[in-house]
């Protein structure tokens, strides 16, 4: 290991991405400076508190964190105890998905999940074994792709892929395409596709490996922050400290300054920081298409960035209440009106509102055991609905005080629809509030730095998986990326991709170090 001074790093955005690709690169060495916008750390999973009341926008459940699994090992190179920070959530149901008349609860235990659906579908068999064979060799594939230790995969490790046909058959098809030409029954391709809410896409047009590496992805069950995001932002934040990183909030990062290929620093509001390398944890979008300029980019990246679409945006709203809820357990909920995922998505796909809203509900206060979230006897709940950018873009540089009473009565008609769905597939949930807050794109937009409130940064299409998306490295010499871009959605994704931009830091740095023979 190196134990010298490499150089300066400066990290763009402390979401989970940026504090862990500081917390690696300053434990290798670097010196860091962590430079964020907002007056806090953390990006999209720092909490909310309101009153008495915490909320979690950006961590609802965590796969790959039993001792060995990915995430586990992880944090425990930087000296956190995933087994005290993270509680189990329910492995009988981690994830349910309600569709009208039934419910399906997604269990620890891959295939346990995969015979419950054949249990219900027998007819279906045959089509399931099949299909669950494609995921698990997904699952293994997106491992060998994207190894926690950083290491290049030799022909070997990506052997059993010959063996398995349907890998290069449908490593470029959408996850409708795949759901078709393994399934019959629409209400199980319905099921199987419920999960296109954790990246905000619709069947038609999502990734097949990428949803179905997010099904491999929780295999071994879910998991949750003991006292809630804060807690892993907290912990990520005081390993990053601990190795000498500077965390500086209430800074934004106008640019990236590149010369001759070669990024040497980022410039702030009037003064510059220098540095040797630069990882940005925002939007590959944002970072590559406003930060970066426009001349140190070629032709063929310029069009391949006009290509990358962001996700959808949502509301959140956030209810703390004077009561404890039997209703929602230690679970997160999908509340489909609808079997037709595709005519749910198509008004959102248009820019429109829609006219039954798909809900995403969960409580933090009963996942976490801690019951650090809220008074006694009380409880908080999330309620999440995807929404489009385009009713809220008009507004987007207006000051929040300025936007005046026609975002007042579309903020007030998101609300209004969000309650009244959830009332009608759960009465009486919602009731002795005490504080409310309704969340909508432009706070995504504000505070994780993505394009167009995208709520999972860039959207997860057939041509932004595996090799099509942008990766750790880009064009320029010494800027990487971090976070949702890289790997994917999702909390454990974002942890790995700040791990792996530490490691290609030192790879640079070390290739340069290598004496270069004089004759």
């Amino acid at each position: 290991m190196h134990h010298g001074p490499r150089g300066r790093a400066v990290v763009i955005g402390s979401g989970v991405g940026g504090l862990s690709a500081a917390a690696f690169l300053a434990k290798d060495g670097w010196e860091v400076t962590v430079c964020e916008r907002a007056d806090h750390p953390g990006g999209l999973v720092a909490p909310r508190r309101v009153g008495e009341y915490q909320f979690d926008g950006g961590v609802y459940h965590m796969g790959g964190c039993r001792p060995g699994a990915p995430v586990h090992a992880l944090l425990a190179e930087l000296g956190v105890d995933a087994s005290a920070l993270l509680c189990e959530l329910d492995p009988e149901g981690f994830e349910r998905y309600r569709f009208p008349g039934e419910e399906f609860a997604m269990c620890r235990g891959s295939r346990a999940y995969r015979d419950r659906l054949a249990a219900r579908f027998p007819h279906e068999r045959g089509g399931l074994h099949e299909l669950w064979l494609l995921i698990e060799a997904v699952g293994r594939l997106e491992q060998t792709l994207a190894p926690p230790d950083g290491e290049l995969h030799v022909p070997m490790d990506l052997a059993f892929a010959v063996e398995i046909p349907a890998l290069l058959r449908w490593s470029r098809a959408s996850l409708a395409e795949v759901l078709e030409a393994f399934v019959d029954d629409p209400k199980l391709r319905a099921v199987l596709a419920a999960g296109t809410g954790d990246y905000g896409l619709p069947p038609s047009r999502a990734s097949a490996f990428g949803a179905l590496a997010a099904i491999a992805h929780y295999a071994e069950g879910a998991w949750f922050p003991r006292g809630g995001s804060g807690a892993l932002r907290d912990a990520l934040l005081d390993a990053a400290r601990r190795h000498g990183a500077r965390v500086v909030t209430g800074v934004a990062v106008r640019g990236v300054d590149v010369k001759d290929n070669i990024a040497t620093g980022v410039f702030l509001d009037g003064t510059r920081l220098e540095a040797e390398v630069v990882v940005s944890d925002a939007d590959p979008a944002v970072t590559l298409g406003r930060l970066v300029p426009p001349d140190a980019l070629s032709r063929r990246m310029q069009r391949k960035l006009a290509r990358v679409r962001p996700s959808l945006s949502a509301a959140v709203l956030h209810l703390g209440m004077r009561r404890p809820l039997e209703a929602i357990g230690r679970h997160n909920l999908w509340l489909y009106p609808d079997w037709d995922l595709e005519a749910l998505y198509a008004p959102l796909l248009l820019g429109a509102l829609p006219e039954r809203m798909a809900l995403f509900v969960t409580s933090g206060s009963r996942k976490d055991d801690s019951g650090a979230l809220c008074p006694p006897g009380c409880s908080t709940l999330e309620v999440t609905t995807l929404l489009p950018w385009e009713p809220f873009a008009r507004f987007a540089q207006r000051p929040a005080a300025e936007r005046g009473e026609d975002f007042a009565a579309l903020t007030r008609r998101v609300e209004e629809a969000m309650l009244r769905e959830l009332d009608a597939q759960l009465p009486g949930l919602v009731g002795d509030v005490a504080v409310k807050e309704l969340l909508t794109p432009l706070d995504f937009a504000a505070e994780g730095g993505e394009l167009e409130g995208g709520l999972y940064g860039p959207a997860m299409t057939p041509g932004y998986w595996g090799a099509g998306r942008l990766g750790t490295r880009t064009p320029i010499e010494g800027l990487l990326l971090a976070g949702a871009g890289v790997l994917g959605a999702g909390v454990s994704s974002s942890l790995l991709s700040g791990r792996l931009a530490a490691l290609r830091a030192r790879e640079d740095d070390e290739a340069m170090r290598v004496p270069v023979p004089l004759f």
